[in-house]
C-alpha cells in the first residue's frame, strides 16, 4: 500500500511538473506578444498624420531597423497597376550584394509575391520566379512579407541581411505586425492630395 502511494505522488509530481512547465511556456508566448503588439502601437502612433508616402515608407523602415538589426529593407508598392520600389539606406553593409538583388525582382516577379500574400523565404522567391545567381543567394537572408489590404495585396517588404543570420521567429512576428497596419496606411496617403 505504501509503495502505489509512494507511485502515485511520483505520477501527481511528474503531472504537476509538466503543468509549470506548460505554464511558463504559455507566459513566454504571451510576453512575445506583448511586446509585439508594443512594438506595432508605438508605430502605428508614430504614423499617426502622415500624408507622404516616402515619410510613412521611411518611418516603417526606422521601426523594423531598430527591432532588427543589421538588414535592408525594400518596399515594392502597386499603385495604379505599377509598381513602384522605395529603398531603405542599406544598414546591412551589402549594398551591392541588395542593389543586384533588386535588379533581380521584375514585374513578372513582383506580381507573383503579391499574388502569393504569404510570408515567402528565399527558396519561395526562386519558386515564383527570382533569377539571382547562386552566390549572391548564398550571401543573403532574403523575405518577403505581404503588404495586404482587405485581403488583397498591394505589395511587399523585402528584408535582406547576411545569410549568416536568418530571421527569427520574433523578428518575423515584429514586422507582420508592422504590415498589418502599413496598408490602411498607404492607401490614406494614396488619397491625400500632394501640395
Amino acid at each position: 500500500m505504501l509503495h502505489q502511494v509512494n507511485r502515485q505522488r511520483r505520477r501527481q509530481a511528474q503531472q504537476i511538473d509538466i503543468l509549470c512547465k506548460d505554464l511558463i511556456s504559455c507566459q513566454r508566448r504571451f510576453i512575445m506578444d506583448l511586446g509585439s503588439i508594443s512594438f506595432a502601437a508605438g508605430l502605428y502612433k508614430s504614423m499617426l498624420g502622415v500624408t507622404s508616402l516616402t515619410r510613412l515608407l521611411e518611418i516603417a523602415a526606422g521601426a523594423i531597423c531598430q527591432h532588427i538589426p543589421a538588414v535592408s529593407i525594400l518596399f515594392y508598392i502597386r499603385a495604379n497597376g505599377v509598381f513602384r520600389q522605395y529603398i531603405t539606406e542599406d544598414r546591412a553593409g551589402q549594398a551591392d550584394d541588395h542593389n543586384r538583388l533588386m535588379e533581380a525582382i521584375g514585374t513578372e516577379l513582383a506580381e507573383a509575391v503579391c499574388r502569393s500574400n504569404k510570408v515567402c523565404n528565399l527558396e519561395d522567391l526562386i519558386m515564383l520566379g527570382l533569377q539571382a545567381s547562386p552566390k549572391l543567394t548564398a550571401r543573403l537572408s532574403v523575405t518577403s512579407f505581404p503588404i495586404a489590404l482587405d485581403g488583397r495585396s498591394i505589395g511587399f517588404v523585402l528584408l535582406c541581411r547576411s545569410c549568416a543570420r536568418p530571421l527569427t521567429e520574433t523578428e518575423v512576428q515584429q514586422v507582420l505586425a508592422v504590415t498589418a497596419g502599413l496598408a490602411p496606411a498607404l492607401q490614406a496617403c494614396e488619397k491625400v492630395p500632394s501640395n
